[in-house]
């Protein structure tokens, strides 16, 4: 363990939520998402 620096693993850590967050976003849009979760309206009314 000396050679594990804690100063690296927070930089990898805020990298890949980096990374996660980003690839969301680029998925949001295109798989319409908001429209797929979105409520529907009761049948009927």
């Amino acid at each position: 363990m000396q050679g594990f620096d804690l100063d690296n693993v927070g930089f990898i850590i805020v990298g890949l939520f980096v990374v996660v967050w980003a690839a969301a976003l680029a998925y949001r849009r295109p798989a319409k998402v908001e429209e797929r979760w979105a409520p529907r309206p009761a049948e009927g009314s």
